[in-house]
């Protein structure tokens, strides 16, 4: 698949989130209403304030055929969680893990680094050009959730977020622009 071929379908991707959050919008909480102690001293106020939770039985799909795609390597499974933009969705049964929300929540903050036309384009250059697994804002949202875990003294997650970003986007620009990203679609 080429960057045209890619590109070409980020309107519609754009315009399927839109509806998505709309329909989903007076069910969304602040993050806050869930009370948990430690995600305050990890995020910026102004972070947790914008951030939304949706709980829903089953998280939304990425239609991947719609967009003219194949399902990335390890996409295809029901998801625990998903991040669009400044809302994530979790499992009903999942809602209370504080470590699922930390996750999520690295999401929101890469959106917001990224922006609403660059962080589903790196996400999907990434799935497509290995899988979930490999996928460089999968890996960061688990190694800085893995940090959450384990740390007894917060940190400054925001720029742990940005330093990781920083590191890895001129890799994947540099494979975008030779070609290299995009041959799994």
């Amino acid at each position: 698949m080429r960057a045209n071929d890619l590109l070409q379908h980020a309107p519609a991707y754009q315009k399927w989130i839109d509806d998505l959050l709309v329909k989903y919008e007076s069910s969304a909480k602040r993050v806050a209403a869930y009370g948990f102690q430690r995600l305050s001293q990890f995020f910026n106020p102004e972070t947790l304030e914008v951030a939304r939770c949706v709980e829903v039985d089953s998280v939304p799909k990425i239609p991947w055929q719609e967009f003219g795609l194949t399902v990335p390597k390890g996409m295809d499974i029901d998801f625990e969680g998903i991040t669009f933009r400044n809302t994530y969705f979790l499992t009903r049964k999942e809602a209370t893990q504080e470590s699922l929300h930390f996750h999520e929540m690295v999401h929101v903050i890469q959106w917001q680094m990224l922006g609403n036309d660059l962080f589903p384009l790196v996400y999907v250059l990434e799935a497509l050009k290995g899988s979930y697994q490999t996928n460089i804002l999968e890996v960061i949202a688990r190694e800085v959730a893995a940090f959450f875990v384990k740390a007894e003294e917060p940190f400054n997650t925001e720029f742990i977020i940005a330093a990781w970003i920083g590191h890895n986007l001129p890799r994947i620009f540099t494979q975008f622009i030779k070609g290299e990203l995009c041959d799994g679609g």
